[in-house]
Formats: structure tokens, C-alpha cells, sequence
């Protein structure tokens, strides 16, 4: 068996909701390193020290002085997360740099991460040798919203949740229900780890079986709910919220469970989405977009070809499922394009695109094709016979949900009423953006 592939027993004594620890077999969690999902933020720091944050600001590197004898190129890459209760992990680099004084990581917690799990059960944890995972003794600071250790090198990191409800965000139609478990993310005991001080050992995430009688479940702050927002009802394990008979505004409720631990009592909690029992598609969408690619990389052909172009569409539901088809028109606002024998400023052009929209409760997928001839004013890069042309055909296509280039891309939506979102992928040989937005009539 692959050593990622195991899973070595422990007894470990975990905390039940009724405050008394229960002896329960529990499993070490060995993964996978994450793949990178961004570019590193880099950073050259010396002897003096220094620090360096990630791109989105999270997770803090510092440096304090003497910790380098010479200057090292530092970097911040985001990762998946894989460990167990982590929703963020980072690559800190170079990997295998050892520190003379330890240097501290950081990392902010957001107030809906503080609501979800108290601060004080959160840890930051590294990944070992052997791809276990390793909590350091982490300090919380609730002023600043941060938690942080100090390390003597540098890998892979993550931030750790103690209990949570899961999931965490869920949607339920109205006078239905949804289930909510307690999930309790428990450490072995510590071993010593080379360089550094006692780390635990992490376990697998559980979910705990629930004493009733002795933990608290509310909706909205209010014990067992009532009819405007909901009710939640403690089972052997699990919470189940039941919706109300009318969605209330806001829509988002407040589910959220109190119970006893070895450290005292503590609150985790989840929001639940309220939604219509069938909420309606709209019969049309209409809106604007705008497009452009811009072309990347140097060298030969790597200019030959950056357009610029905003249109409208309306959309009409053909058979009530969500599925538009779609009209409208795209205007070509500038670019420029290379031709055999050519150099030429696009000065601009119109059409009419063919365009298609698939709508769901809470995703949806767009995109449009054009043909458009546009008009150019073009320099010839030779003196050979012959003249530019004063128009060209220009193809352009787009996706709302290609995924073919590394980048990101908006396609949620909580109001099926309401379609806005943005693109930027960066392709092999130009960067893609667009922006759009659609509002049901």
C-alpha cells in the first residue's frame, strides 16, 4: 500500500457533546500534498530579516533578524487544502530552510470563520516528512482576528478547526428539513519533531454523537427556533433544522449549537439558505457584457491578435428549465491584428452573436460566438507589391465556464433573477476577461 495511501489506528480520548471524554479509535490523517492553485508571492530577505504576506494577505511570514546568514528569495504559495477541518493551505518556501531564531507565520481568521468555530479551538499546522499533519502550539489573538506559531522551517501550512457544524452554509426549500452534524477534529498525542517543539499528531475529522439533554441547539439565537425562522431539533447525531412555512427576510438564518468540552462550553454554527419551494425561472434576462483578450508572452506570433468589444443580450426561456436562447448585438471597440503582410489598428465593426445561456438554482453557464468584420487601418511590414485590406473577418468566442486556462471565474448566483459575474483566464497565448450582467424581466 502507497505510504499516502494509509491510515495508522490511535485510541485517542475525544470530548462527547455531554462534556465527559469518550475512549474512540480514531484514525491519523495522511494526505496528499496540495496543488498549487495561484502564483507564489516571492520575496529576498536577509540577515536584517523581514516579512512577507501571501497575494489575498492571510497568511504573514516573519523573519526576524539573524534567522538568515545570507539573503534568501522567500515565497508564499496557495495550495489545496487537504488536511482535516482546513479550508486554506499555503506552500512556504524555499522548502527545507531552517531557521538559527524561529520565525512566526500568521494567518487571519474572518469574523464568519470566528462564528463558525470559536477562535480558541483553531490551530495552524504544518505537513511533515511522512504527510501527517503537525499542530503547533498556535496563540490566538481575537483583537486582530489572527492566530499564529513560531517555526524553525519552513513546508507546507494550514489552519485547523477544532469542531464545526457541517456543512457549514446549506440551502433548504421552506417546510423542509436539513440535517446538521457536529464534527470534532481531534489531535494524537505529541512526538517530538526535529527542530522544533512537541507537535501533535492530527486525526481524522469525526462527527460526534450528541447528548441531547446536554447541549443546546438555536435558530437565530432563539433555543429550539420558532415558526418565523425555523426549528432545530437534537438527535442522536445530528441537529436537523426544519424551515419555516413562508421564507423570512433576511433568508439566511442562524443555526447554531452549544454543548459542553473539556475546556468548557462552547457555540458552533452553520447558515442555512431559505428558498421558495420552486423558485420560478424568468422568462427573459437582458443585460450588457464586455470582452477583451490581450495577448501574453514575446516572441514571434505573440502579438498577432487583441480585441476589444461590449454587446447586449436578451434571453428567452424556451422550455421553462432553465435554458435561453438568446439575442442581441456586439460592437468591436478596438484592438489589433496581424495579416500576412500587415500590421492593423482595428477601428471597429458590428454583429449580431449567437448566444445561449443554461440556468440552474444556484449556477449558471453562458457564452456567445461572433463573426464580426470590422473595419482596420493597416501598415504594410514589407515593401513588396500588393495593399492591405480596409477589413477583416474577426472569430471570437466565449464560455462562462471553460476552465482550459488557469484563472478564475464568477459562476454563482443567488437570485435566478439576478446573473453578474466576471472572468479572467490567462491562456496559453492571450489573457481573457469579461464582465456581465443579466436581470430577469
Amino acid at each position: 500500500m502507497s505510504p499516502l495511501c494509509a491510515r495508522t489506528l490511535v485510541l485517542a480520548a475525544v470530548v462527547s457533546a455531554c462534556g465527559q471524554p469518550t475512549p474512540r479509535p480514531s484514525v491519523v490523517a495522511i494526505t496528499e500534498l496540495g496543488a498549487p492553485i495561484g502564483p507564489p508571492t516571492t520575496r529576498m530577505i536577509g540577515p536584517e530579516g523581514g516579512s512577507l504576506s501571501s497575494a489575498d494577505g492571510v497568511l504573514s511570514l516573519t523573519i526576524p533578524a539573524g534567522a538568515v546568514s545570507a539573503p534568501t528569495q522567500f515565497s508564499v504559495t496557495p495550495i489545496v487544502a487537504t488536511a482535516p477541518g482546513a479550508d486554506v493551505a499555503w506552500r512556504l518556501g524555499p522548502e527545507g530552510t531552517r531557521f538559527t531564531s524561529p520565525a512566526t507565520i500568521s494567518v487571519r481568521y474572518t469574523e464568519a470563520e470566528a462564528m463558525a468555530t470559536e477562535p480558541r479551538f483553531l490551530r495552524i499546522a504544518f505537513q511533515d516528512a511522512m504527510r501527517r499533519w503537525r499542530p503547533l502550539t498556535t496563540t490566538v489573538n481575537e483583537a486582530n482576528r489572527t492566530v499564529s506559531v513560531t517555526t524553525n522551517h519552513l513546508s507546507d501550512w494550514t489552519m485547523l478547526k477544532g469542531f464545526s457544524l457541517t456543512p457549514s452554509k446549506a440551502d433548504v426549500k421552506v417546510g423542509r428539513s436539513v440535517g446538521l452534524f457536529l464534527r470534532s477534529c481531534d489531535f494524537a498525542p505529541p512526538e517530538v519533531v526535529e527542530g522544533d517543539e512537541l507537535a501533535p499528531i492530527a486525526l481524522d475529522c469525526v462527527e460526534e454523537e450528541l447528548a441531547p439533554l446536554r447541549s443546546q441547539a438555536s435558530v437565530n439565537g432563539v433555543v429550539g427556533g420558532n415558526a418565523t425562522f425555523g426549528t432545530v431539533v437534537n438527535k442522536a447525531t445530528s441537529v436537523t433544522f426544519t424551515a419555516p412555512g413562508r421564507k423570512p427576510s433576511p433568508d439566511v438564518v442562524v443555526v447554531g449549537l452549544r454543548f459542553n468540552t473539556k475546556d468548557g462550553l462552547t457555540t458552533v454554527v452553520a447558515n442555512v439558505r431559505i428558498l421558495d419551494d420552486d423558485p420560478p425561472f424568468p422568462e427573459r434576462l437582458m443585460g450588457s457584457f464586455s470582452y477583451s483578450s490581450t495577448p501574453v508572452g514575446s516572441g514571434p506570433g505573440a502579438t498577432k491578435f487583441r480585441v476589444a468589444l461590449m454587446g447586449n443580450a436578451t434571453f428567452t426561456n424556451r422550455n421553462l428549465e432553465g435554458k435561453y436562447e438568446g439575442t442581441g448585438s456586439v460592437m468591436v471597440t478596438g484592438g489589433f491584428i496581424e495579416l500576412v503582410d500587415c500590421d492593423c489598428d482595428i477601428q471597429g465593426g458590428t454583429s449580431a452573436p449567437t448566444t445561449s445561456l443554461r440556468l440552474g438554482q444556484s449556477t449558471y453557464d453562458w457564452g456567445f460566438a461572433s463573426d464580426t468584420t470590422v473595419s482596420i487601418s493597416c501598415r504594410r511590414r514589407s515593401t513588396g507589391p500588393g495593399t492591405c485590406p480596409s477589413e477583416t473577418l474577426v472569430p471570437i468566442s466565449f464560455d462562462s465556464g471553460d476552465d482550459a486556462c488557469p484563472g478564475t471565474s464568477t459562476t454563482m448566483t443567488t437570485d435566478t433573477r439576478l446573473v453578474t459575474g466576471s472572468y479572467s483566464r490567462t491562456c496559453p497565448q492571450a489573457l481573457i476577461e469579461a464582465s456581465w450582467s443579466f436581470t430577469g424581466q
